[in-house]
């Protein structure tokens, strides 16, 4: 969201920007500010399409580890409809189609052969 301000603060002064040049009859203003809106509606359209079907949760294996024990915890992701629980900072296997092992991956990197 931080890296977002500034778009919003863009879109704030050009449409600032236009309803003081009104009296001008500045036609140039009111596109920049009806571009900038039009981008920001679509971009929040875009995301929220997106991301509709994407949830991440965080769920511990029991409710109650032992003395002095961490209990290790699991992300649940839910994409497609598709449930994978995984524990964080681990590397994953990647499959082929036929379920046969190819490599390691963490975040998105190859990491070892199999």
């Amino acid at each position: 969201m931080r890296r977002s301000w500034w778009f919003i603060l863009l879109w704030l002064l050009s449409l600032a920007f236009a309803l003081f040049s009104a009296a001008r009859n500045s036609g140039i203003a009111w596109s920049v500010a009806y571009l900038m809106t039009g981008l920001v509606v679509i971009s929040f359209l875009w995301s929220w399409f997106n991301l509709r079907w994407v949830r991440i949760g965080r769920y511990t294996r029991s409710r109650r580890a032992q003395w002095k024990a961490e209990a290790p915890a699991l992300v649940k992701t839910v994409e497609n409809g598709k449930v994978v629980y995984s524990r964080p900072h681990q590397a994953k296997v990647v499959t082929d189609s036929q379920g046969t092992e190819l490599f390691l991956e963490y975040k998105g990197r190859k990491v070892a052969d199999i």
